[in-house]
């Protein structure tokens, strides 16, 4: 499960890993995202995290730090307030518990402008600086690129070098109504992509594969967009055993709740939208399939 740690819903402050249990969801992960920007107190400070691990969930960090701009350019001028905002992340994990940090989610992406950083070699040592700072002698702290699945297996030359360091890498798989290709079948498809990148990652870099974000809009102003998240959900859940044969360990879906204060971005009106419950609290039909999901693995592994 993922997105934030709490919001404010129906006036009452509701921390979501801990709603997420009592709805009858079982997960080992609870996903964050952090920005460049980001503050200790959104998730909780080091005793949040603490209290996570206590409970028994393994905290995952998405570390976002140069976002969608992204370039060569921009990680070349930004490398020394990047590592010294890297080493600040390692102080706020070193819990002496597991956390798993997702670094620069979607970096192969063609940039705005300047020069790709998916076919620039530098990047690899970029990122080794980066894994270093954040990990420091912690055994505990477990971190990974996360490409985006854009349909490009490119990615050798910024990964190379970087994978001999990395615990893990990731990806993502990201649906919208506003997607100008939305209504194609190919676009709605979500399974069938997602195991073939996730097979090409972990035969590529020999590493433990999560698939970091899931995320199925159910915005749609011309057609129920609700139950293409429910059978976009229902195909992914019934192909984990093909994702667990093809290194894949973890799908941590996006969100819990809508958010309908969140800023648009790629996905426009449909980015409020991708919670497996609406935004005071109801549950979609997806998130019915992900808590079937769920009890299914808890009763594969007694």
């Amino acid at each position: 499960m993922g997105d934030r740690r709490s919001s404010v819903m129906n006036g009452k402050q509701v921390t979501w890993y801990k709603q997420a249990a009592q709805d009858g969801l079982n997960f080992k992960y609870f996903e964050m995202w952090l920005t460049s920007y980001w503050q200790e107190q959104w998730v909780g400070r080091q005793a949040g995290l603490r209290q996570m691990a206590n409970d028994g969930y393994t905290p995952v960090l998405v570390y976002y730090y140069f976002g969608e701009p992204i370039n060569k350019e921009m990680v070349e001028s930004g490398l020394v307030a990047w590592y010294a905002d890297c080493e600040r992340l390692h102080h706020l994990v070193d819990i002496d518990r597991d956390v798993m940090i997702v670094i620069e989610p979607e970096f192969n992406k063609k940039p705005y402008s300047g020069t790709p950083v998916y076919n620039w070699s530098g990047w690899n040592s970029a990122v080794v600086g980066a894994i270093q700072r954040i990990k420091g002698n912690s055994p505990h702290i477990k971190v990974g690129l996360c490409p985006g699945d854009f349909g490009e297996y490119n990615l050798q030359t910024s990964m190379s070098e970087s994978a001999h360091y990395s615990d893990f890498v990731a990806f993502q798989e990201m649906r919208g109504s506003t997607h100008r290709q939305a209504y194609s079948r190919t676009y709605r498809d979500v399974s069938t992509p997602a195991l073939r990148f996730s097979d090409y990652l972990h035969r590529t870099f020999n590493l433990p594969v999560m698939l970091a974000y899931l995320a199925v809009s159910s915005y749609g102003a011309s057609e129920d967009w609700t139950q293409v998240q429910d059978d976009t959900i229902t195909s992914v859940v019934n192909h984990l055993d093909d994702f667990e044969n093809r290194g894949v360990f973890s799908i941590i879906y996006m969100a819990y709740y809508d958010d309908p204060q969140h800023d648009y971005s790629y996905f426009g009106e449909a980015e409020r939208h991708f919670g497996l419950r609406d935004c005071t609290g109801v549950p979609k039909p997806g998130w019915y399939k992900w808590q079937e999901a769920s009890l299914r693995l808890i009763a594969k592994n007694r």
